[in-house]
């Protein structure tokens, strides 16, 4: 039996069937659980722990280190500029310093020639109770075949890593948005995961620097449209209730009937079934609880193995 006086929260789980059962979190467990939902358990009709774990993510498929065919500083930032043999959706940045909080713009060609900045991304590496580092840059599909990787407040960009995975499909986040000098997404939860905005005008013409931000991180790109109607996707990899955009308008009017969705890909749970109906999901524990979820994590591992 589980003691559940700890939890402040629960709801019922209803699933069919003996085998695992995919189980797909909300905003508000999102919002009153640990991170990977540390302090998530699952009781069946007989007060008996149900063993859960996360799903596993598509792994990439492709990964290689490319050289750097020119590097360098321009205008106080490091400048490195790589070859792609195929488009690639994520670079990571190797970065000898030790410390450091800045910010990576990635700049995409077809033709060595003519750049467009594609992605922006905080960059960091600090010290503390917890160590924390993160070089990645995410970009948007593309179709590039030349990289210019530009970082302010390092020394330099020794190396650079580009992967091409495997993506599941995106769901769309349900969303308020308010419009204004800085529009305001409102996801409805606090630690909400989001992977990418997708912006679109109705203006005919346009070429606006964007920038987004985030609790744990800030995002940015162009919005670029010469012809047919197109659908910037600016990349992300934060966790956040709410997202504030701001779109460089300069002189220009402001783009026309904007319009922002915020999409993620699934993080579903797998819970193991075939238990007694039923089942009842407990969260918003002490963070003592957290070995004892891992245990009935592990279980279901084993089981499935």
């Amino acid at each position: 039996m589980i003691a559940v006086q700890p939890f402040q929260y629960e709801r019922p789980l209803h699933v069919a069937g003996s085998g695992v059962v995919q189980v797909m979190p909300d905003g508000a467990l999102y919002a009153h659980t640990r991170p990977g939902f540390a302090d998530v358990r699952i009781v069946d009709g007989s007060g008996n722990p149900v063993p859960w774990r996360l799903a596993p993510q598509p792994a990439a498929v492709r990964e290689q280190r490319l050289a750097i065919v020119d590097s360098g500083r321009r205008s106080g930032m490091a400048v490195a500029r790589v070859r792609t043999p195929a488009p690639v959706d994520r670079v990571t940045l190797d970065i000898p310093d030790d410390r450091f909080v800045g910010v990576a713009s990635a700049y995409g060609s077809t033709d060595d020639k003519t750049w467009t900045r594609v992605a922006t991304t905080q960059i960091y590496s600090l010290h503390g109770a917890v160590d924390a580092r993160s070089t990645t840059v995410l970009l948007p599909a593309n179709d590039f075949r030349y990289l210019e990787l530009r970082a302010t407040h390092v020394t330099r960009i020794d190396r650079v890593l580009v992967t091409a995975g495997v993506r599941a499909p995106l769901r769309r986040i349900p969303a308020r948005v308010r419009l204004g000098r800085t529009i305001v997404v409102d996801l409805g939860h606090a630690n909400t995961p989001v992977d990418e905005l997708r912006i679109t005008s109705s203006t005919p013409r346009y070429k606006r620097a964007v920038e987004v931000v985030a609790r744990d991180g800030v995002a940015g790109g162009e919005l670029v449209r010469v012809g047919a109607p197109t659908t910037t996707i600016v990349p992300m990899a934060v966790r956040t209730r709410y997202l504030r955009v701001t779109v460089a308008n300069g002189d220009d009017p402001p783009l026309r009937n904007l319009r922002i969705s915020a999409w993620a890909r699934p993080r579903p749970l797998l819970v193991e079934g075939g238990h007694p109906q039923p089942l009842t999901v407990y969260y918003g524990a002490a963070l003592a609880l957290a070995a004892a979820v891992l245990v009935a994590a592990g279980a279901l591992a084993v089981r499935r193995a």
